[in-house]
């Protein structure tokens, strides 16, 4: 089905509103300059600059691919990357939309380098609202869940040390899984993001993907401590855990 862009403006507009890195299939455990901001340049995916979000079009939206679909660099351009319906962590496939063009999407995904983006067609996706968003300052090491433009949730963060500083930009949560699938460093539960942590420790053996997650303790003391990954005690994650799902959007700055 070919949808228009005023009508996917049309169809979001009546939804109602209803750190350690992970391993390729595993996560890795747990490990001060300033921190690096991603890099907005990628070879794979268009950029962050070319397009900015349709106004009154309801970004941010959530995707979910109804099958495998190719990922394009632009509307109708080269295949960057393929996603299925499932990730690599074997949860629902969901994707954070941040704008559009006539029948098509501009998406973030994990196939994906930090800062570039992807296109998909529209009409090979079910659409759903996407009030919620996750803001991390890493220099106050400040993470805020905002709904419907109100702070829901507040709370302190471990962020990456100083040779492994946790990166900045917009990224996506593809995964809600449980600590104890990975081990007990991870506390009671692990939000997976699109992130890629690009300055990973010396001899490091585990995957870049960056996460929000538990601690051994339950417990956390916030500061620049990790390899990459955000850091918070049980009772927030658990929070988390209920406030979010995958495809909301989080965005991490200095």
């Amino acid at each position: 089905m070919k949808l228009s862009g005023v009508a996917i403006a049309l169809a979001l507009a009546g939804l109602t509103v209803g750190a350690t890195t992970l391993q390729k299939h595993h996560v890795g455990r747990a490990s001060t300059q300033p921190v690096k901001a991603a890099s907005s340049q990628a070879q794979d995916g268009a950029t962050e600059s070319p397009v900015r979000p349709e106004p009154a079009t309801g970004w941010p939206a959530i995707a979910r691919p109804r099958s495998e679909i190719p990922l394009r660099s632009s509307p109708g351009g080269a295949v960057v990357a393929i996603v299925g319906t499932r990730t690599v962590f074997g949860s629902p496939t969901r994707l954070a939309v941040i704008g559009g063009r006539g029948d098509w999407l501009r998406v973030i995904s994990e196939k994906l380098r930090n800062g570039a983006r992807a296109w998909v067609p529209a009409g090979r996706v079910t659409l759903s609202p996407a009030p919620t968003r996750i803001d991390v300052d890493i220099t106050t090491r400040q993470l805020r869940v905002v709904r419907h433009d109100q702070v829901v949730l507040r709370a302190s963060v471990v962020v990456g040390a100083a040779d492994t500083p946790t990166p900045t930009g917009r990224f996506a949560v593809t995964d809600k899984l449980s600590g104890a699938r990975f081990g007990r460093y991870y506390g009671c539960c692990v939000l997976a993001l699109s992130g890629h942590q690009p300055n990973l420790p010396a001899k490091w053996h585990g995957g870049n993907r960056l996460a929000i997650h538990g601690t051994s303790s339950g417990h956390v003391v916030a500061g620049p401590l990790s390899a990459g990954c955000l850091r918070a005690g049980d009772a927030v994650l658990r929070r988390l855990m209920t406030l979010v799902s995958a495809g909301t959007l989080v965005v991490i700055h200095a």
